[in-house]
């Protein structure tokens, strides 16, 4: 079920983050082909780990560098390109990572700078084409494409005075914690309702 690879995703995350933490050890992180359960992995143990991943500023750039930067193929996953994209090469990878990130702000409400709009601003962002940030399978493909000089930014957008407020957690206190240690039990994962729901009519 969904709420399980939530759960499994959590659980490696939180390993790697005791391993490099409290066993001051090194972890190198790849899955079949690294652009997939890698940075789900490696975003999720960056934002237990340092403080900074829990700001605004610092959550754009960790999804632009291990997400954006490395490669994910947003078009195959997401399916932009109908004609180039197989559907069984779609996969909610990206969603995951932001799911898992909701289940780490309702265990520490106060050590994230932005709230829930900010996660489901940007995953709306992913397939309404609005912006070009996601756009293609990699920084190669989008720069060939020229998408940087024909689409908007999503962070720029984000960004601006009159919608950054909107996306600021009002419960927010720098620093409570340097290392987060969510439980992953279980009982402890919740369903996002807000975000899958979101558009429910009945």
């Amino acid at each position: 079920s969904w709420l399980k690879h939530i759960r499994i995703i959590l659980e490696a995350s939180v390993k790697i983050a005791e391993l490099i933490e409290v066993q001051k050890a090194s972890v190198l992180v790849h899955c079949s082909d690294g652009w997939d359960r890698t940075p789900q992995l490696t975003s999720l143990s960056q934002i237990l780990l340092d403080p900074y991943f829990r700001t605004i500023r610092g959550f754009e750039i960790l999804i632009e560098k291990d997400w954006c930067s490395f490669g994910h193929k947003f078009a195959s996953r997401v399916g932009h390109q109908e004609t180039k994209s197989p559907h069984h090469e779609r996969s909610p990878v990206f969603l995951q990572f932001f799911d898992c990130v909701w289940q780490l702000m309702l265990q520490f409400p106060t050590a994230f700078e932005f709230n829930e709009e900010l996660l489901i601003c940007i995953a709306d962002s992913l397939y309404n084409s609005r912006f070009g940030t996601f756009f293609c399978n990699s920084e190669k493909e989008r720069v060939e494409a020229r998408i940087p000089g024909k689409t908007a930014s999503l962070w720029s957008w984000i960004n601006t005075p009159s919608q950054i407020k909107h996306f600021k957690n009002k419960y927010y206190k720098p620093m409570v914690a340097h290392v987060l240690w969510p439980s992953t039990s279980q009982k402890a994962i919740k369903l996002w309702e807000v975000n899958f729901f979101l558009f429910n009519l009945c």
